[in-house]
């Protein structure tokens, strides 16, 4: 498991993944959080900033990371027709 919000933690995902299978071929990115606190009757503001905070704009940078560091491990593997799913 890795923090979305952490490039350290990103980059140790990939590391992991490397050690542990070599090489990558496919990438999807579907990254997100809910909450039953957040509800729009009885939901805090505060649960709603955690919630749109880690969906929208972080998770915007993470889509990035991840799409870095997975493009990285298919060069190095010479992966020529590797592909990168982004989902919302």
């Amino acid at each position: 498991r890795s923090e979305m919000q952490n490039e350290a933690d990103i980059a140790e995902m990939f590391a992991k993944l490397r050690s542990e299978f070599g090489c990558l071929d496919i990438l999807v990115n579907n990254a997100g959080v809910g909450s039953d606190s957040a509800s729009m009757l009885s939901g805090e503001t505060s649960d709603w900033r955690e919630m749109l905070e880690v969906n929208n704009c972080p998770r915007g940078v993470a889509v990035a990371i991840c799409s870095r560091e997975g493009v990285k491990l298919m060069w190095e593997c010479d992966i020529n027709d590797g592909h990168i799913i982004n989902m919302s």
